[in-house]
């Protein structure tokens, strides 16, 4: 319904609505890892995957290549502009992920600082290339690939994704302490 509400035309007649009853159901939902398009969330934990499997420091990258399952325009921008701009750049988001930005409302505050323009300058975009194994199924049901490769002068990183990544409610519970700190204080963050 509320969903209804947010994305349907302004001159909707809601009260068509009602004669859905009041008895819902809260179907299983993912809950994003990062602050993006949940369909290009498994791009930055991939990404994210090499630097903590492999030790990789993000000064040493000198090339990353992106491989997610769902790319338009709009999302192959460098994140300078606005913060929808910076919410869509899929190389913005990738960058904030390999370094840990923290707090999350710190990917789109602002054009994006040097450390990271430097990541988002070396990246580049290639086509997903599903495998032959690979179960193909909707991204409603949590299929949403992507493939990463980050080189550095010490060696070649790949890391591969094709379902959306749960968060764990001890994930969840962090990631809203983490944002809602700076704003309410931690003690009352902690609380909610």
């Amino acid at each position: 319904l509320g969903m209804w509400r947010f994305s349907g035309a302004l001159d909707c007649d809601w009260s068509v609505l009602e004669s859905f009853g009041g008895d819902w159901m809260i179907a299983p939902t993912f809950f994003k890892t990062y602050p993006s398009n949940i369909y290009e969330n498994n791009v930055e934990i991939a990404a994210r995957s090499i630097i903590d499997e492999h030790g990789v420091r993000p000064e040493d990258i000198e090339a990353i290549v992106l491989r997610p399952g769902r790319l338009s325009a709009s999302q192959q921008g460098d994140g300078r502009g606005t913060s929808m701009a910076q919410w869509r750049s899929i190389r913005n988001n990738v960058a904030h992920a390999i370094v840990g930005t923290r707090p999350f409302t710190a990917w789109q505050n602002g054009d994006p600082p040097p450390h990271i323009a430097r990541l988002i300058e070396r990246m580049t975009f290639e086509p997903y290339v599903a495998a032959a194994h690979e179960a193909q199924t909707t991204y409603w049901e949590g299929y949403s690939p992507a493939g990463v490769t980050i080189r550095t002068a010490g060696g070649t990183y790949e890391a591969r994704l094709t379902q959306l990544k749960r968060v764990t409610e001890d994930e969840l519970v962090t990631k809203f302490v983490v944002n809602v700190a700076p704003v309410l204080g931690e003690a009352t963050a902690t609380t909610l």
